[in-house]
Formats: structure tokens, sequence, C-alpha cells
């Protein structure tokens, strides 16, 4: 099996949170998760962006954060 080169070079992320003119001072509900070398294969990463909803939203895109880094 060939062996298969580390490509990634960089990565970035940003957020920018919803508007409600109800609720001027809304949380920024969103969050992201980056693993470099899923399971030690250095080829391997994931990435995964959460966008926040609802009363909770905060609260469930943290765990989903905890739970996959």
């Amino acid at each position: 099996m060939p062996e298969i080169p580390n490509a990634l070079a960089r990565y970035s992320f940003g957020t920018k949170m919803g508007m409600n003119l109800y609720f001027p001072k809304k949380q920024n509900q969103d969050a992201y998760v980056i693993a470099r070398q899923v399971i030690d294969l250095p080829h391997c990463h994931f990435f995964a962006v959460l966008d926040g909803h609802g009363a909770v939203g905060k609260e469930i895109t943290a765990t989903v954060e905890s739970r996959l880094a």
C-alpha cells in the first residue's frame, strides 16, 4: 500500500453570531472541533462546525464539542 502524504498545511475557523432584535445581547452558540491525526494516522483529520440554535444551543454545541474533541 503506498504511503499517503500529509497534505494539511493550514486551517482556520470563524464564527459570526446571529442577530435577534428582541435579544441584542444574545450569546454566540457556535463551536468547532479540530482533531488532527485521528487514530494516530498522520493523514486522517476531523473538522466540525457546530451551529447552535434555540434556548439551549450553547449547551448542546458545548456537549458535542467536548465529546468529539
